[in-house]
């Protein structure tokens, strides 16, 4: 009986960490040509197959991050 329940909990954990590969994360620091990071810039990035956005701002470090991205094709655009 033991080893039934471990093994259901067993399949359980993997398979919620199978689930967690199904997504991807797009990040990037923003810098201008002479190399200087651009703190609060905003990035944009379009899933290029469905068309949805989302938006972020850039931290004083000039980075951002997307993350939970569903796989496909995506566009990045940086405003300042």
């Amino acid at each position: 009986m033991r080893r039934i329940w471990l093994g259901a909990a067993l399949f359980l954990l993997t398979g919620s960490a199978t689930f967690a590969q199904f997504a991807g994360t797009i990040a990037g620091r923003v810098a201008d040509q002479a190399g200087a990071v651009i703190a609060n810039a905003t990035a944009t990035v379009t899933n290029m197959g469905t068309g949805l956005s989302r938006t972020t701002v850039t931290n004083s470090d000039g980075l951002y991050s997307f993350a939970a991205l569903q796989p496909g094709a995506y566009n990045v655009k940086i405003e300042n």
